[in-house]
């Protein structure tokens, strides 16, 4: 009796500060944007594999999307078929996961699960599936069992089949076969061809390769290349399909680009995509396209690829988050490949911030600071990095990078010091003392420098293979100050008289006194990656590492020793970036947009409401979660209730709400101690609407 005393005193206490407190990461609404790394249509239903959260799928040609993936959420799915009712994943790593329900539940391989799939076909009784390093593998008993064929030492692009001919390229060599991938030959036109992806129809066969396509009409008996002029000097040609007669290619910077002539010529068809990194293209449709990128998401076509527009409704937030700025209440995310996001409420509503130029609208922006009220961003397109700023708080932007060169290629990092913006990229460190208006070449090593930080009078700067340089004058003159000789520190971030730096391989180092001593952080593995680092104040740090699934660390004794710190945070979420307001810690995740954490310390920040007079039911958070989770519903009209919890079975394992309920908002916490990890589903039933979701319980 006592220990049950116990657990309801615990639970109670839980119960009145969940209402104001965020304990763990949650994910906020943004910013739009997700990885697609390939599309197939399969009977008229889209399967979008993601790079980290499984498979999104639409019915209605693209425009909104529901995922699909209990069993493979946070896998990259490469590439998705269909054979004798099944459904076929190949995922990149885990091998070829299988549902036999459409999509509804996956399983996962019994054999071949580390294979690293990159494509998928089917031809007769076999499956076959391409990989890295492992050549081709196939199945003949609807994936119960995959074996090697022959054709065992290549690491493979793409695949395709049209008849009886198997086409397979690796980035060397092409092979064919013509028995199901019992024998292979060599395809001699595309040695060395570079092949990045293949299109099989009757006798048209077209391969994609870097700047080039190579074309067979005689069903790959010959083929005969054609450069492309593409806008950008190095492009990949990543997926390519077709509209009756009409060709569409996915490339890696210019979107999509279209022929007219069966692949003879070709042109940008990218009006509303622009300069985008493509990567997976479907037909859905008579004159419906769909183009999934590597950082935006997803574009959708109704007029043969002439216009597009963004269709992710329903993704997750899935944008890759390269840098975070928060200016008071409003918090600036700098995003790989879609520029700059802004939220003026912690995170609950996003808004893009455009501009007038390409550069703006899809660059590469990894590093922002402010002065005296202004922005400034350091962006990227292609390989061609420079400056913008803006004075109305991203409203509108203007260039201001004269003086860094046109060969540097990448701006990695800016901060403020007294008059002085400084900026570090890959040709070394730039400061501006006139807010930008021209810029010149700091006394530093003029290479590669990824971090840089400003706190207590000094900036700091992290080379590879050096270590860290100091700057007592704003940024002009600088000197080493923790040498690594064969090392790599990639990471610099400071608050008052305390520095900290993140190496490749071997952790984490601090110092109280501006950088003149250094000592080693404890609390990591010995070959711990730090990537980010953020100091959040009162001896707290957060720091960003490749130990999965404790992505993120925190110290709170100013960097002598860390802890893992990932309570709530998505399994795979490696972070790159760390900002703090007055309220919340935001970390910006790698192809899984920015998680929040409330303040330690902190009480009545008011939650986000949820919607009024609807029916909803938001999902819990945390989530993944153990033991305690939040579950938030609204009901528009009075009545009778059912909020139930259900195992992957079907079975009832709890009622969490059984009873009449006014119109209005309501909370409730779900206790899973008792229960194991595993996936359950939590159900809002009324009269008149029942919804459904799902969450995962972990150990």
């Amino acid at each position: 009796m006592e220990i049950n005393i116990m657990k309801i005193k615990l639970l109670l206490c839980f119960l009145m500060i969940s209402s104001t407190l965020f304990p763990q990461w949650s994910r906020t609404n943004g910013p739009e944007g997700i990885s697609i790394s390939s599309l197939t249509n399969i009977g008229g239903t889209i399967y979008a594999g993601t790079s980290v959260d499984g498979i999104c799928v639409s019915n209605d040609d693209g425009l909104s999307w529901i995922p699909m993936n209990t069993g493979i959420e946070a896998y990259e799915v490469k590439s998705v078929v269909s054979k004798s009712g099944y459904l076929f994943a190949g995922t990149f790593g885990y091998g070829v996961f299988r549902s036999p329900d459409g999509g509804q539940i996956w399983y996962p391989p019994t054999t071949g699960e580390n294979l690293g799939v990159t494509s998928m076909i089917v031809s007769g009784d076999y499956i076959l599936v391409g990989t890295i390093s492992k050549g081709v593998y196939r199945s003949a008993d609807n994936g119960d069992t995959w074996e090697p064929t022959i054709l065992t030492t290549s690491s493979i692009s793409s695949m395709c089949v049209t008849g009886e001919l198997i086409i397979a390229s690796s980035y060397g060599y092409t092979y064919g076969s013509t028995d199901h991938g019992e024998n292979w030959f060599y395809i001699d036109d595309l040695e060395g061809g570079g092949v990045l992806s293949l299109y099989c129809n009757g006798d048209l066969i077209i391969a994609g390769a870097v700047n080039e396509i190579h074309r067979s009409t005689d069903h790959g008996n010959t083929f005969t290349t054609i450069p492309i002029s593409f806008t950008f000097g190095i492009v990949n040609i990543y997926e390519i399909t077709a509209i009756e007669s009409m060709l569409f290619a996915a490339t890696s910077y210019d979107g999509i680009y279209q022929s007219l002539d069966n692949g003879t010529t070709w042109a940008p068809a990218n009006e509303g995509m622009g300069p985008n990194d493509a990567r997976a293209l479907v037909v859905s449709g008579a004159s419906t396209l769909l183009a999934g990128t590597n950082y935006t998401g997803m574009y959708r076509s109704t007029d043969f690829g002439s216009n597009w527009n963004k269709s992710n409704d329903g993704f997750p937030a899935g944008s890759t988050i390269a840098t975070l700025l928060a200016n008071g209440t409003t918090l600036f995310a700098g995003t790989r490949g879609d520029g700059i996001h802004r939220t003026t409420d912690n995170g609950i509503s996003w808004t893009k911030l455009t501009g007038t130029n390409d550069t703006i609208n899809y660059s590469a922006v990894q590093g922002m600071c402010i002065k005296d009220n202004v922005i400034y961003a350091g962006t990227r397109l292609q390989f061609s990095a420079t400056v913008y700023k803006s004075a109305n708080n991203g409203q509108t932007w203007a260039r201001c990078g004269s003086g860094i060169p046109s060969g540097v290629s990448f701006i990695t990092g800016m901060a403020t010091s007294e008059n002085n913006i400084v900026a570090s990229t890959d040709e070394g460190i730039y400061y501006s003392p006139d807010d930008g208006a021209n810029w010149y070449l700091a006394n530093a090593p003029t290479q590669h420098v990824p971090s840089i930080s400003a706190s207590g009078g000094y900036l700091y700067a992290a080379v590879p293979g050096i270590g860290i340089y100091r700057s007592p004058d704003n940024g002009v003159n600088w000197i080493v100050v923790l040498q690594s000789p064969g090392g790599d520190y990639m990471e610099v971030a400071s608050i008052d008289n305390y520095v900290f730096a993140g190496t490749f391989f071997n952790g984490a180092r601090y110092s109280t006194n501006y950088g003149s001593l250094w000592y080693t952080s404890s609390g990591f593995s010995g070959d711990a990656s730090v990537f980010a680092l953020g100091p959040v104040g009162d001896g707290m740090v957060l720091a960003g590492t490749d130990q999965s699934p404790y992505w993120i660390y925190a110290s709170f004794d100013n960097g002598i020793s860390y802890e893992p710190y990932s309570d709530g945070l998505w399994k795979n979420s490696p972070v790159e970036s760390f900002t703090v307001n007055d309220s919340f810690m935001f970390a910006g995740a790698d192809y899984n947009g920015v998680w929040r954490r409330l303040r330690p310390g902190l009480v009545n920040v008011p939650t986000e409401p949820i919607l009024h007079h609807t029916f909803h039911l938001t999902q819990n958070f945390p989530n993944p979660f153990y033991p305690f989770t939040t579950i938030r519903y609204a009901i528009p009209d009075a009545g009778e209730i059912k909020l139930e919890v259900f195992n992957i079975s079907g079975e009832k394992v709890s009622t969490l709400a059984s009873e009449y309920k006014e119109a209005g908002n309501y909370e409730v916490t779900f206790d899973a101690t008792e229960l194991s990890s595993g996936i359950y589903f939590y159900r809002l039933e009324t009269r008149l609407s029942t919804s459904v979701k799902k969450m995962i319980l972990r150990e």
